[in-house]
């Protein structure tokens, strides 16, 4: 699934990289509320699709993975609580 209007994998990655203080394996994953739903329902027992799942597996070396769910962001940067 293709989001657009997503930053360039090079920004994601730079972006990435100013936020941690050590080495990690990130997996960044956008998703569309479909599967943001499905993701949240499994995983954090919530039948919505919710911005943003992280998914620590709390190894020495920092791996995780952030799920966004780009739909969910874009209204919500649109219409602030």
């Amino acid at each position: 699934m293709a989001f657009p209007a997503l930053p360039s994998r090079a920004t994601l990655r730079r972006w990435t990289s100013f936020a941690l203080e050590r080495g990690a394996v990130i997996v960044l994953r956008f998703v569309d509320a479909r599967e943001g739903r499905r993701l949240n329902r499994e995983f954090r027992g919530e039948d919505h699709a919710t911005n943003v799942l992280t998914f620590d597996y709390m190894e020495k070396t920092v791996r995780a993975d952030i799920v966004v769910c780009v739909p969910v962001v874009r209204k919500r940067s649109t219409h602030p609580r």
